[in-house]
């Protein structure tokens, strides 16, 4: 897989990477496999599919819903 990374996230990826001791693959599989895991919701937010004037109220009222569920 390739992808293509701002030189911000290249340099963060590398700094990352040599703090954890990993293999940049190795915590690429880790990022891929928590988004795959992650609803539509969270998954839209994190893309950006979301217009940003709601983006807070939509991040409340899925974190309301979360807590309501544990509470049950």
């Amino acid at each position: 897989m390739r992808i293509e990374l701002s030189l911000f996230a290249k340099q963060e990826l590398e700094r990352t990477v040599g703090r954890l001791g990993m293999k940049q693959i190795a915590l690429a599989s880790k990022v891929m496999e928590w988004f795959a895991g992650q609803d539509d919701v969270i998954q839209g937010m994190i893309l950006g599919h979301f217009p940003g004037g709601i983006v807070a109220d939509t991040a409340r009222m899925y974190l309301e819903k979360l807590a309501a569920g544990n509470r049950s």
